[in-house]
């Protein structure tokens, strides 16, 4: 607006079609997520595959056996290493490494991160929408 506010716009989020059968279903900006293994709803808490996550959102994700570690390459600037535990996670920018407050879970092998990670991290939108078993994450429209 003319006083430079932000300005946010509402609007109904839209998903590719699929079989609703019950199951957490999550889409990227409406493009469903495909993984083995399915998100966790956990004490209130969704936690959701961040190698599936970090793909569809074109992020490169590379896994070091011999480290013990996952690395998600966001750009040149910005990766994130998670220890195949997921008990520890390190931002590390262009401007140093930082260790992460946030911890998630091992499920079926696959590392689990909670919503707030991708909200905090990647500063995208999420939204549960519960009656539908959608979690829904997108790109702010407007900062």
């Amino acid at each position: 607006d003319s006083e430079n506010n932000k300005v946010r716009v509402i609007q109904r989020y839209t998903v590719e079609n699929h079989t609703e059968d019950g199951q957490i279903h999550v889409f990227v900006n409406g493009k469903l997520v495909k993984s083995d293994v399915a998100t966790q709803k956990i004490d209130n808490e969704l936690y959701v595959p961040i190698q599936a996550i970090t793909e569809t959102l074109g992020y490169e994700v590379k896994t070091h056996l011999f480290k013990q570690t996952s690395t998600v390459i966001v750009n040149d600037q910005l990766k994130y290493v998670f220890s195949t535990k997921g008990s520890t996670i390190k931002k590390v920018s262009s401007t140093g490494e930082e260790k992460l407050a946030i911890t998630g879970l091992y499920y079926k092998n696959k590392l689990l991160l909670p919503t707030n990670f991708i909200t905090q991290e990647f500063g995208l939108d999420v939204t549960w929408d519960e009656p539908k078993q959608h979690l829904v994450i997108r790109s702010k429209i407007f900062e």
